[in-house]
C-alpha cells in the first residue's frame, strides 16, 4: 500500500489591476515522487474526488491518504467515494499544518516565486510547472513522525 499525503496550495497573481488565482492540489508519496493537479476555481468536494480519481490512476487503486482537515477533504461525497473505492483517507489534527510534507513543497514553490512579476497568469502558470519539477520534496516519515 502507498501512502499519498494530500494537500492543496493557492498562488495569487496580478494581472492589470484584477486579482485572480491559480489553484493546485498536491500529493507526496513516501517514496519522494510528487503529484500536482491545477484546480479551475475555488477547492471542492468534487475538486478533491477528482485528484484523488487522478492519485489512484497514478499510483494505483488502494491507497492511504493522509490529509488536512479543510472542508473540501472532510465532506460526506468524499468519504462516500472512499468507501466505495479502495481508499483509506486518514486526517491530520486540525492545526497540525507542520506535520503535513507537503507543506514543504509549497514553501518552496512560494519562495521560488518570491519578488517576481508575471504580466500573464500563463507566464506564472508555465513556472509554477517548471519549480515543480525541480522540487525537492521531503521524507514523509520525518514529518508525520516528528
Amino acid at each position: 500500500m502507498r501512502r499519498t499525503d494530500g494537500s492543496k496550495c493557492f498562488t495569487e497573481y496580478y494581472v492589470s489591476a484584477s486579482r485572480d488565482g491559480i489553484n493546485f492540489l498536491g500529493g507526496l508519496t513516501e517514496n519522494g515522487e510528487t503529484m500536482f493537479l491545477e484546480c479551475a476555481g475555488s477547492f471542492s468536494k468534487e475538486t478533491t474526488v477528482r485528484f484523488l480519481q487522478s492519485l489512484q490512476t497514478r499510483f494505483g487503486e488502494k491507497l492511504l491518504v493522509v490529509l488536512n482537515k479543510g472542508s473540501s477533504v472532510t465532506a460526506k461525497k468524499l468519504n462516500e467515494f472512499a468507501d466505495e473505492s479502495k481508499l483509506e483517507l486518514r486526517y491530520l489534527p486540525a492545526g497540525m499544518a507542520q506535520r503535513n510534507p507537503t507543506e514543504e513543497c509549497w514553501r518552496q514553490l512560494r519562495s521560488a516565486l518570491d519578488n517576481q512579476y508575471f504580466g500573464e497568469g500563463d507566464e506564472l502558470r508555465s513556472e509554477i510547472r517548471s519549480v515543480m519539477k525541480e522540487m525537492d520534496p521531503p521524507e514523509v516519515y520525518q514529518y508525520l513522525c516528528r
